[in-house]
């Protein structure tokens, strides 16, 4: 039986049991969202991967150290600071924030949380103005086609445009979504370099699998793509 492939609307939203949300934070300087938040009904399993330069941002270490029997929920990601270069409370802040989305959602641990952060290197981070911003999205979680959009739009720093896209993949007697968020525009170099991408999906897949199929996946795409030559600590 073919396998057949259309493209649907709903972002990160479009596979069953995902919901996303966004905030006005203030940590970037501009009246846009800058905080979003992607939530699974579901424990995740779950493929990553971070940027292979040799400073990294606390997220990138944060994310990299969540272990498959955590079956993380949760996805924040800020816009207009990386947290990176900034010291031991950076480190603080990034498992604060994490704490914060796990209190607002009714999680039993932070480390059911990624954190992406993305922006300036090396200032402190906001935290005052990150956790109030997460209680936000939290409580305007939608699993709706929009909602994915607000996430897409509040995770761009020097991007033009948002990126957003999803797929229905029907055949040999299943049928599943994947759905997917990015921003990146500068600083984009092989080692995935400062750019960020979110993708959800409702196939049952376990997370061995699932990330060696994400490794090669990045080893065909973003790990080809340069703008700049740039590397990144995010």
């Amino acid at each position: 039986m073919a396998v057949t492939i259309l493209p649907v609307e709903g972002g990160v939203c479009a596979p069953s049991g995902f919901r996303a949300a966004a905030a006005r934070a203030g940590i970037r300087a501009s009246d846009k969202d800058d905080l979003a938040l992607i939530v699974s009904d579901l424990p995740c399993t779950f493929g990553a991967m971070g940027t292979q330069n040799r400073v990294r941002a606390w997220c990138v270490d944060w994310c990299l150290g969540i272990r498959p029997e955590a079956g993380p929920r949760a996805i924040v990601c800020n816009a207009g600071n990386a947290n990176a270069c900034n010291g031991p409370e950076g480190k603080d802040s990034n498992l604060a924030m994490a704490r914060r989305v796990a209190e607002a959602l009714g999680l039993d641990s932070p480390n059911e949380v990624f954190v992406a952060s993305t922006g300036v290197i090396g200032k402190p981070f906001p935290l005052a103005l990150a956790e109030p911003g997460i209680e936000i999205a939290a409580r305007a979680l939608e699993a709706s086609p929009e909602a994915s959009e607000r996430a897409a739009n509040a995770i761009l720093t020097t991007d033009l445009v948002p990126k957003s896209f999803a797929v229905e993949v029907v055949g040999r007697g299943a049928g599943f979504r994947v759905g997917g968020i990015a921003k990146g525009s500068g600083m984009i170099a092989p080692n995935m370099a400062t750019m960020l991408a979110f993708v959800t999906t409702d196939a049952r897949v376990e997370t061995p699998r699932l990330q060696e199929v994400w490794r090669r996946v990045v080893d065909r795409t973003f790990h080809c793509v340069t703008v700049d030559g740039d590397t990144s600590t995010n």
